[in-house]
This record gives structure tokens, C-alpha cells and sequence, in this order.
């Protein structure tokens, strides 16, 4: 199973420190790394984060790791076949 980047992004430059502070050039953020069946079930992850469905302000973004490396093994985008 392919692993995904989940950039989860808060409702304003500033958050969550207030109006007065600090925040790098797009804001604060927070990441996540999961294992999913492919692009479809990973949005549906996202989707259902409870941050996400809040009605705070926070936005996600998705992309596709080509690979992962974790502790039960690696996780390929692409098939071994596939693989160069």
C-alpha cells in the first residue's frame, strides 16, 4: 500500500499563537504521514479528520510518497514491477 503526506493547515497565518504571533511565510501547519489503499481512501481519511470537518477554517492537502519506510516495511507507489 502506497503512503501519503497529509499537511493539515490551520484558518489563518497566525494560528494558533493569535493575532500578534509569530507564523512563517504560509503559516503554521501540521503533518501527517499515512498507509492507504491508494489516492481515493487517503481523501477519505482526510475528510473525515475531525479538524477538517470542524467549522474552525482548516484546510489539508494530500500528496503521494514514492516511497515510505516504516517499521513494518516499505510501502511503494509503484508496483515492484514498476520500480527502477
Amino acid at each position: 500500500m502506497p503512503g501519503f503526506v497529509f499537511r493539515l493547515i490551520g484558518p489563518r497565518a497566525t494560528f494558533p499563537s493569535g493575532p500578534s504571533g509569530p507564523s512563517g511565510p504560509s503559516g503554521p501547519s501540521g503533518i501527517g504521514i499515512i498507509v492507504a489503499l491508494g489516492m481515493a481512501e487517503a481523501e477519505s481519511v482526510r475528510d473525515n479528520d475531525p479538524a477538517v470537518r470542524s467549522t474552525h477554517g482548516f484546510r489539508s492537502e494530500i500528496a503521494p510518497m514514492l516511497r515510505l519506510v516504516t517499521a513494518d516495511g516499505t510501502h511503494d507507489m509503484l508496483p515492484a514491477s514498476d520500480a527502477t
